[in-house]
């Protein structure tokens, strides 16, 4: 017979936990660590907090030299590749952190304590990710500019799709385009599916850091 631990143990979670550790291992981050492990060993706190800065400061570096030369098609799509490895790592981590941080599989003792260095650090550096997901996709926007039926168009390619990134990212705002075909369907789907994704973690985040209120009641003292 199965003891009580046993029953207790979730197949789809253990599928997800692996499967998640998998991509995670599969991103640039990773790369980056191998490439400079010695600088990452030495302090990797500041090491995660320079990749991140470096990389929303990259995002929007590559709009501007994309808007000052014209906006050439191999400039976009080398930022859009670039970029989709980038949003793609974000989404695995924060998923990887939220849900798995701390597991322990069965039959594993790979289940460490895992402690974070900052709440605040966490929130800010999620905002961040937040707001260069939002840089990334305005790329693709970009050079699909032509996909989207646009109103009341703002005479510049490279601000016209920020706006369409952030008003799809974050929902707030009165759009000024319309859906035209499939490229422009797909893409406004798959940001706002991350943007929820992403606005729940910013909320659950932040909730987190509010100050537990007592209650009197004696029933909801626990």
């Amino acid at each position: 017979m199965s003891s009580p631990e046993n029953n207790t143990e979730s197949r789809i979670v253990n599928i997800y936990y692996h499967v998640f550790s998998f991509l995670n291992r599969c991103s640039l981050f990773e790369l980056a660590k191998f490439l400079f492990k010695p600088i990452y060993t030495r302090n990797n706190y500041l090491f995660v907090e320079n990749w991140v800065l470096g990389n929303v400061g990259l995002s929007i570096l590559g709009l501007l030299i994309s808007y000052f030369l014209g906006n050439p098609k191999w400039i976009i799509i080398i930022f859009i590749t670039y970029g989709s490895l980038r949003v793609l790592e974000i989404l695995f981590y924060q998923v990887n952190l939220s849900l798995f941080a701390g597991y322990k599989p069965s039959g594993s003792d790979n289940g460490s304590v895992y402690a974070l260095k900052s709440y605040r650090r966490m929130v800010i550096l999620l905002i961040h990710n937040f707001f260069e997901i939002i840089c990334w996709f305005s790329y693709i926007y970009l050079y699909f500019i032509k996909s989207f039926k646009i109103e009341n168009n703002l005479n510049n390619d490279t601000l016209q799709a920020i706006y369409m990134s952030f008003v799809t990212m974050t929902t707030f705002g009165q759009p000024n385009f319309e859906i035209y075909d499939k490229w422009s369907l797909l893409t406004i789907s798959l940001e706002a599916f991350i943007g929820l994704i992403m606005t729940l973690l910013v909320l659950s985040r932040f909730i987190a850091l509010l100050p537990h209120i007592k209650s009197k009641d004696p029933t909801e003292m626990n």
